[in-house]
């Protein structure tokens, strides 16, 4: 039963990860064209991205998901 758990659980981690990422990348392409390649393409980046744009609330959302 417990297998069944930790299945579930990763299975919604791994949802909630891939809705984060791509709304970021989303919000980074929103943001100028370049960010968003760099975040696509780039490690790291989109965490310069986040702290560049901390101060929009929209962006600070989609990080702490």
């Amino acid at each position: 039963m417990s297998g069944i758990a930790i299945g579930l659980f990763f299975i919604l981690g791994l949802v909630l990860s891939l809705v984060g990422y791509f709304w970021g990348l989303v919000q980074a392409f929103g943001e100028e064209t370049i960010w968003g390649v760099l975040y696509l393409l780039v490690p790291f980046a989109s965490l310069v991205f986040y702290i560049k744009n901390w101060s929009n609330t929209k962006i600070r959302k989609t990080f702490l998901i």
